[in-house]
């Protein structure tokens, strides 16, 4: 008959091995989520796929940024036209966005017609949004 601290041993490696699964749940399946991802991010810088953006109270004039706003609407502020050398100007192209576990979908109006983007959630804190570019 086996002892009965090893029944003990084994309990908590099975508790340990739940708990380990339930820690490594992907960020976006936390209460809130969706609700922390809503705000301002300007600033983009790019490497490779991804995009670093820094979470603002309100996008600036004159330069890129997109906000995610209620009821899953979008606004994209970015120049007008195909020519970056001054004078730019700028408008801004609003959308939809949606969420499915950690990818992030913009359906967004532009001179062009519709375009869609898909962008990997990497990070979010209050501070940024990290993406991988997917689309």
């Amino acid at each position: 008959m086996p002892h009965t601290s090893n029944y003990k041993y084994l309990g908590i490696i099975v508790l340990l091995t739940i708990l380990s699964f339930n820690s490594c749940k992907k960020e976006s399946y936390t209460p809130g989520f969706e609700e922390r991802l809503k705000g301002h991010y300007i600033n983009p810088q790019y490497s490779d796929q991804k995009i670093l953006f820094e979470k603002s109270h309100k996008l600036k004039e004159k330069v890129y940024g997109i906000s995610l706003l209620d009821n899953h609407q979008c606004v994209e502020r970015r120049n007008i036209g195909f020519c970056g050398t001054p004078p730019v100007v700028f408008d801004d192209y609003h959308g939809e966005w949606t969420l499915a576990d950690s990818v992030l979908s913009l359906r967004l109006e532009s001179l062009e017609g519709i375009q869609n983007f898909h962008w990997k959630i990497l990070l979010l804190d209050n501070k940024h949004l990290l993406v991988e570019i997917l689309q």
